[in-house]
């Protein structure tokens, strides 16, 4: 065998092993992303029970169709024991999109608290339902 047809099917061969190497790399990826999702929804169906206006701005905004951006009832959660653990007074928002993550930190707000929401997109920016059904107008400002 000559050297041009050696080196063409050891670089035919070293391709074929990365192919294989990054289809397993791929499975386990997969399977990764397969195990967090189940432990996020474990630990959400035991840390957050099901609350009707919470389910109702998630549909509010996926009927928006706003990017699905919003964090998990798990990380909304977290974000209002932060704040209640803080004793925060005043929160500032920045990026509200559909105003989900708001209504868990307006929730952490004692009575005389201040939630402060910047949107850069206008549109979504009291756009959502989600201000109205959870009654965060009066206890937010918007700005752009």
């Amino acid at each position: 065998m000559a050297y041009r047809d050696r080196v063409q099917s050891r670089v035919a061969a070293i391709g074929r092993e990365r192919a294989a190497m990054h289809a397993c790399k791929q499975g386990e990826e997969d399977g990764v992303r397969r195990t967090w999702n189940e432990v996020d929804q474990y630990l959400t169906n035991l840390l957050v029970p099901p609350e009707p206006a919470l389910d109702a701005a998630l549909a509010a905004i996926a009927a928006s169709n706003l990017p699905a951006q919003s964090v998990s009832p798990l990380q909304g959660k977290l974000l209002h024991l932060l704040a209640r653990i803080s004793r925060a007074r005043q929160i500032l928002e920045i990026g509200t999109l559909g105003g989900y993550s708001a209504i868990w930190l307006a929730r952490a707000l004692p009575s005389g608290g201040r939630l402060i929401t910047l949107e850069r997109n206008p549109r979504r920016e009291r756009g959502s339902p989600t201000w109205s059904t959870c009654a965060l107008a009066e206890l937010s400002t918007a700005w752009r």
